[in-house]
């Protein structure tokens, strides 16, 4: 997490998930490695409106939910003894056939939602690309076996990129580079680009951007929880399970209780960026941030948890106490 060294001697680049296992096994005593997040980054534009809203719902309370929570993780990133350098935003609203990642210098904004008031549409998030990272990360990707994996030079900040961020980091300094999810919406597929993505995590701040309940058919109607509490379990529990057995669990993810209330077969590009953090995170036990539930029928998620209808949903911080041996940075030298 060298633009010039990507793979180390401790990087694993067998195919089979298995070998996550020997890759998290495979760490020195070192300076702990920056943290991989995972958000729900809410619905649209909302998380960023009240006023402009209030003719559709008035979610004033629902927006200082949003800003603790933000203030409070960033805190926590910021008290993390590695400066972030850059951040490589992995988005559910970048799916892509084949790996891409935004190599723009200064990426356009690309407001990719309808209906909502004339606010939505002025945003702006002024941080600079870094096109030598993407093209990093693209290098990477291609050891991994993603043969057609290639930087969109054009590439601009969807708003699984941008409304996250203007709660984080406001004042857009650092470097933010996009990265695609994948139609496939293959487990595996995203496992191997989270752990590709590993390799940066010295001074790269890793973000999955989406929804771990995202199916409008259910909402108001089914709130997911008995999924989310599975998932909770696969993620968080202390010795549950191991690494390949967390893996293992994680393919089945459409068969858990409640799974047609939280993730629509077809659909699960919201779940993705999960799937490529816990493959950043080395299928590493991770901390729960955020759970919340909200009652009733409220028409918009949030930042960084769910409250359409009854919905849960929470944020994932995959820690990873060691360094990777001889790990090489995203920065150049």
């Amino acid at each position: 997490n060298s633009f010039c060294t990507l793979l180390v001697s401790t990087y694993i680049p067998a195919p089979a998930l298995e070998s996550m296992s020997a890759l998290a096994t495979a760490t020195a005593a070192t300076t702990a490695l920056l943290p991989v997040l995972f958000l729900n980054h809410g619905g649209g534009p909302g998380p960023l409106l009240n006023e402009e809203m209030k003719a559709m719902m008035d979610h004033t309370s629902i927006l200082a939910g949003w800003a603790d929570h933000a203030a409070a993780l960033r805190r926590r990133i910021e008290a993390h003894p590695r400066p972030v350098r850059a951040i490589l935003l992995v988005s559910a609203h970048y799916e892509v056939k084949a790996p891409r990642v935004g190599g723009h210098a200064q990426p356009p904004m690309v407001y990719d939602y309808g209906g909502f008031p004339r606010a939505a549409y002025e945003f702006r998030y002024p941080a600079p690309g870094d096109p030598e990272l993407a093209a990093a990360v693209v290098a990477a990707f291609k050891a991994e076996g993603f043969d057609n994996a290639a930087v969109e030079p054009e590439r601009g900040f969807d708003h699984g990129v941008f409304v996250p961020l203007l709660k984080l980091f406001p004042e857009a300094a650092i470097p933010v580079v996009p990265v695609s999810v994948m139609r496939s919406q293959d487990v595996d597929e995203h496992v191997r680009l989270g752990r590709a993505l590993s390799a940066f995590r010295e001074d790269c701040l890793i973000i999955g951007s989406g929804a771990t309940t995202h199916n409008f058919a259910y909402q108001g109607t089914g709130d997911g929880a008995a999924f989310n509490d599975r998932l909770e379990e696969v993620l968080t529990v202390d010795g549950a399970m191991t690494v390949a057995e967390r893996l293992a669990a994680l393919r089945g993810f459409l068969r858990w209780p409640d799974a047609v209330e939280a993730q629509q077969a077809g659909a699960t590009e919201h779940f993705m960026p999960l799937v490529v953090a816990l493959g950043a995170g080395i299928g590493r036990q991770s901390d729960e941030v955020e759970d919340r539930t909200a009652p009733g029928k409220v028409a918009h998620r949030t930042f960084m948890q769910t409250y359409r209808g009854r919905w849960t949903s929470f944020n994932v911080w995959f820690d990873t106490p060691e360094g990777l041996a001889s790990l090489p940075r995203c920065s150049a030298p």
